[in-house]
């Protein structure tokens, strides 16, 4: 699993990336029918790499993002739940992913992701944080310095 990981960042940031993202993210799904078959041992590195494929390079062709991995991505992230949401609220926090989210494009596909990940969240809380990200989408590159922000998400996301 770690090598398919690794191949799909490693085609992420390679050139032609539309075109080379698809066969390792099927490769990586092939592996996940439910989110219970995603290993706890891997679920921060998967989160965060898939992340990083969803949201794009920023650029207008495809809007940033693999059309042939797209579909992909966003079934990786309706199958996660609560546990696995604030994983990738966390990812979303990283320098990796934040550092693309003052990109509108990214800032968009973002928010495609944040819906889907509310669209399975059962936990209030967990649904109120969401909701409070989609409704900053343009300073989502920022939000970790908003006070009400870290007010709401205190219990789950370790800001020290």
């Amino acid at each position: 699993m770690d090598g398919h990981i690794d191949d799909l960042l490693e085609a992420r940031y390679a050139w032609d990336n539309f075109y080379n993202e698809p066969p390792h993210i099927k490769k990586v799904m092939s592996f996940f029918k439910t989110e219970n078959d995603i290993p706890n041992e891997r679920i921060n590195k998967i989160i965060k790499v898939i992340l990083i494929c969803r949201v794009g390079k920023g650029i207008p062709y495809n809007s940033g993002v693999s059309p042939g991995g797209k579909p992909f991505y966003d079934r990786f992230f309706s199958l996660l739940g609560d546990q696995n949401i604030i994983l990738a609220l966390i990812a979303m926090h990283t320098n990796e992913v934040r550092v693309e989210l003052g990109n509108k494009f990214c800032q968009e596909h973002m928010v495609s992701v944040l819906k889907l990940l509310r669209a399975n969240a059962r936990s209030d809380r967990i649904q109120e944080i969401i909701d409070y990200l989609i409704q900053h989408e343009k300073s989502l590159n920022s939000i970790h310095n908003d006070k009400a922000y870290k007010d709401l998400t205190k219990n789950h996301i370790g800001w020290g």
